[in-house]
């Protein structure tokens, strides 16, 4: 029932045929579009719409793809942090590594991600939450080495399960 802006009709209905579809404070829609689901062979993306439900018009607002291929065909899911920021969950890519999730500013830097230690470990959505009081734990280095493992542990009773390994 709509017409695209900013995108060809065809691309366009491929975009809203993704996984997680949320409607924004701002009015717009979030959709996370698997892109190789629908058999087009194309990276996985995110991407922002505004809808004028009256006229019945979709404007193409926004778009973020990974900077290399994510072919992940099921799973996934992106929203809007408070801040922004845009929460990327990639779901599923056979066994292909991939981040189990990415945050990317308004410009698309990256500023957080995350992976899974076994590539053959998915996940169905990727959420990022403020930790409440009492439950944050901070880490000061000087210097971080290659190879370490680094623990976010406060005191003797809370661990918060988060740890951070340094590669090459």
């Amino acid at each position: 029932e709509f017409s695209f802006i900013g995108v060809d009709s065809l691309v366009g209905v491929g975009h809203v045929t993704g996984h997680a579809f949320y409607r924004l404070k701002n009015g717009n829609f979030l959709v996370y579009d698997n892109a190789a689901r629908s058999g087009s062979n194309t990276s996985s993306e995110t991407h922002e719409y505004k809808l004028d439900e009256e006229n019945k018009t979709a404007e193409l607002i926004w778009t973020y793809a990974y900077p290399e291929d994510i072919k992940a065909w099921h799973r996934g899911n992106s929203y809007r942090l408070p801040n922004g920021n845009t929460i990327i969950g990639w779901g599923g890519a056979s066994g292909d590594v991939i981040p189990t999730c990415t945050e990317v500013d308004a410009e698309g830097n990256i500023v957080f991600e995350a992976y899974f230690d076994n590539p053959e470990v998915e996940s169905y959505r990727a959420f990022r939450f403020p930790m409440g009081d009492g439950l944050n734990a901070t880490r000061t280095e000087a210097e971080l080495a290659e190879g370490n493992t680094y623990m976010f542990i406060q005191g003797d009773t809370l661990d918060t399960g988060v740890h951070v390994e340094i590669e090459t």
